[in-house]
């Protein structure tokens, strides 16, 4: 049976049950990235294994887990939206939701990035978290051989349109986009008066596109208590 983009991404949330990350490392094509908002860019296969490995210690030793993996394709593009469990140093449960932009060429990955909500995640780790790096994400990913489809029309229209991030008012960038007929995600940067901070839309089949953005980085460039 032929594996879809759906089975493909929707892996990704099956390994959560056991934690074995390394079991993912044979859907990567051989020049993919995977980009991690904490760890930065694993460029190629091997970079991948290594990093998998990794995960597979300091995932479990965390006493992290997943919850709530949805995942939405098409054929060659596709987004994971979940939720991250851990616990917080006083001993209670914080609930960080994050989301996956993942492309695909040939039934392999060609790169996957990973973004979390930071104000969450700033609530997890407080005063000891570590800033994710949204901004290099952005554009991280090898470039797909397969026409646009008209999903990528959709996104470039919708972020040449942002003139507002939340309450910031500045224009986005299109740092990278990829679609289907009705499955697409977009990444950009949102420049206003006092900076720069990343931005994400994820399109779905209903036709809604959902905005998300570094609102802890907008907050500190502007001043405004998170």
């Amino acid at each position: 049976m032929t594996r879809t983009t759906h089975d493909t991404i929707a892996m990704f949330g099956g390994v959560e049950g056991d934690q074995k990350y390394t079991r993912l490392v044979e859907l990567f094509d051989d020049d993919a990235v995977y980009y991690d908002p904490f760890f930065g860019p694993q460029v190629g296969k091997a970079e991948i294994s290594e990093f998998m490995n990794h995960m597979e210690e300091v995932v479990p030793a965390s006493g992290a887990r997943f919850e709530n993996w949805q995942v939405t394709a098409g054929a060659d593009c596709g987004f994971a939206q979940w939720q991250m469990v851990a616990q917080h140093p006083d001993g209670y449960e914080v609930w960080v939701p994050g989301e996956s932009l993942y492309r695909l060429r040939n039934d392999k990955v060609l790169g996957v990035v990973d973004y979390v909500d930071p104000v969450a995640y700033a609530k997890l780790r407080g005063k000891s978290a570590r800033h994710p790096d949204f901004i290099a994400g952005g554009g991280s990913l090898p470039h797909p051989h397969q026409p646009a489809g008209t999903a990528v029309a959709t996104l470039v229209d919708h972020v040449a349109a942002l003139t507002r991030a939340g309450r910031w008012p500045g224009t986005a960038t299109l740092r990278d986009v990829a679609g289907e007929s009705d499955v697409g995600w977009a990444q950009w940067t949102f420049r206003g008066e006092h900076g720069a901070f990343a931005g994400w839309s994820l399109l779905s089949p209903s036709g809604h596109i959902r905005d998300l953005f570094d609102t802890v980085t907008a907050a500190q460039l502007a001043q405004i208590p998170t």
